[in-house]
Order: C-alpha cells, then structure tokens, then sequence
C-alpha cells in the first residue's frame, strides 16, 4: 500500500454516508488527505459555507470531513493528469472495475463524482 493509500484508509469513516468520487491523485504531488491540494481547499471551503464558522480549518477538517461519514476515493490510484489523452483514457478504463468493487463494498447512500469527467464515466457506466 502507497503512503497515500494508507492517508487516505487513515482517513475512513466506518459508515460511509457520502462517497466523493476525484479522478486520481495530482501528479504534483499534493493530496486531498495531506490537506493540501486544490479540490481538499475547493471541499473545505464549500463544507464551511454550508456549515458556518464552526467548520475546523486545515488537517482538522479532515477529522470534520470523516466524522460526516464523508470520504473520497478514486477512479484512478495512481495520478494521471499528467498523461497522454490517449494514456489517461485507458487509466480511466482500467480504473472502472477496481472503483466498481470498492463502490459495492462501501454502500454509501450518496455519491458525488468531482470533476464532471467522473460523473460522466459513473454515470455511462452504472445508470
């Protein structure tokens, strides 16, 4: 298991409530659960506007984030915004069955896909 994946088990909540969806982690090196990379900000920001003030800012909204049943997970395990269209697709495409798995055993009552290009392939592949 990479350091990321095991962040991200860290993470976890035992009763997912809410699924996010990404495509993968950035290539950059930045990770939604080492608190640092655009969508973790984008999701932290949006949680604070429906939430208020009280919404703890930084690593501690990872700890708010899983005590909502809230947990994010990937198309893709390995990054691949920094593949070729043509290399990126079959990532997409091999990704599928894995997230399918994982969808099943997680049971979660709602499941939202970031970017809309997830949302595209969640929706051709399971409605």
């Amino acid at each position: 298991m990479t350091e990321s994946e095991a962040l991200r088990q860290k993470h976890r909540p035992s009763k997912i409530r809410v699924l996010f969806v990404g495509e993968s982690q950035p290539a950059g090196g930045t990770f939604f659960y080492a608190a640092n990379s655009n969508l973790f900000h984008a999701t932290a920001g949006a949680f604070a506007q429906v939430f208020g003030s009280h919404v703890p800012t930084g690593e501690r909204f990872l700890e708010f984030f899983r005590q909502k049943g809230c947990y994010l997970d990937d198309l893709c395990l390995e990054p691949v915004n920094h593949m070729t269209t043509s290399d990126r697709k079959s990532a997409r495409k091999a990704g599928e069955k894995p997230l399918a798995s994982r969808l099943q055993a997680y049971k979660a009552a709602a499941v939202v896909a970031v970017p809309m290009s997830v949302h595209l392939i969640l929706q051709r592949r399971w409605s």
